[in-house]
């Protein structure tokens, strides 16, 4: 039995599914936008609002106000991201042949790009200029995410609110959102039981609950961090080409096009080193068009802290606050 992997691109192995049960949500935030060069420069509109249809003009005579629609542009760079993988020969004997090989080294090929970029979105959306509502107060959130909303709801596309597995795990714990769960036909008395809940009915509820479209929840290594207690209200841009001219959109994912998928995986066999190599790789360059569509919520682990000790505290402004009996200071 050979040992060998083919010596080419593997479509096959592209189409592995990586990273369950929590999977990638980077590319429903930042679509793929393929371009054939590597870098350059891409034109983009933003909202072409504000202004008032002109009013009292004489019908026989009076110039009309013109507003004009311009685009913006932004540059982009894809940048490389690899990870290049080996199997020895006796390992493929040990995994049952090159079909498990394959497997096994097209998944760890996969799933070093798909994580690069998965991190590099994240950053994109936590990161840069945008606006930033805090949650501190009891009695507050559904008015913070009703502000998050209105800073987006002019720009194009589905509403979200993303956030990582951790920041999920506390909104749902929030009395707030207990309390409005409890009008689906949820009731609660142990306020950890809302996590036994399957997550797709969980997350159906919570859309109603919050009023989005969608619901994304990503791994903690990408999506935390830094980002903990933090979650996005976004709008999720179209996946068509070109969207971006036509629409005012939050941005995209530019990648230096492989054919037709956003990243490539090859195989190859080292006759010298005896073993099999499985590549990964892609160009791309995340980028943020119109931060408008984007507005972040923070504090809200330590709201989540405070509720589960049956207290809610105003972290930012100072204010003593007394729930079921017990009160602390900021």
């Amino acid at each position: 039995m050979s040992w060998k992997t083919a010596n080419e691109r593997r479509p096959d192995l592209e189409q592995l599914v990586v990273n369950p049960p929590t999977e990638y949500i980077g590319y429903r935030v930042f679509p793929s936008e393929f371009k054939r060069q590597q870098s350059g420069t891409i034109y983009y509109v933003g909202i072409n609002g504000g202004t008032v249809a002109q009013s009292g003009r004489s019908q026989q005579g009076g110039s009309i106000s013109k507003t004009y629609i311009a685009s913006s542009y932004t540059t982009f760079s894809c940048s490389e991201k690899v990870g290049r993988f080996a199997i020895p020969a006796i390992e493929v004997d040990n995994m049952g042949g090159v079909e498990k090989s394959d497997e096994v080294g097209g998944r760890a090929a996969k799933r070093s790009v798909m994580a690069a970029i998965e991190g590099a979105q994240a950053v994109a959306l936590f990161g840069g200029t945008s606006s930033v509502y805090a949650y501190s107060t009891y009695g507050d959130f559904f008015a913070t995410v009703d502000a998050a909303f209105a800073d987006v709801r002019l720009y194009a596309g589905r509403t979200a609110l993303v956030c990582a597995a951790s920041t999920y795990r506390d909104i749902i714990r929030l009395p707030e959102v207990k309390e409005r769960l409890a009008f689906t036909g949820f009731n609660f008395a142990d306020p950890s039981a809302v996590l036994s809940i399957n997550k797709d009915v969980l997350l159906s509820c919570l859309k109603g609950v919050f009023g989005v479209d969608e619901i994304l929840v990503g791994d903690d290594a990408y999506w935390g961090g830094d980002n903990a207690g933090k979650a996005v209200i976004c709008k999720l841009p179209s996946e068509e080409e070109m969207s971006y001219k036509m629409n005012a959109e939050l941005g995209k994912t530019i990648t230096y096009q492989i054919e037709d998928t956003p990243f490539a995986i090859e195989s190859h066999p080292d006759e010298t080193l005896r073993e099999n190599v499985y590549d990964g790789v892609v160009y791309c360059d995340v980028k943020v068009l119109n931060v408008g569509a984007r507005a972040i919520i923070t504090g809200i682990d330590t709201a989540a802290a405070a509720a589960g000790k049956g207290l809610a505290v105003n972290v930012t402004g100072g204010t003593v606050v007394t729930i079921d009996g017990g009160t602390v200071g900021a």
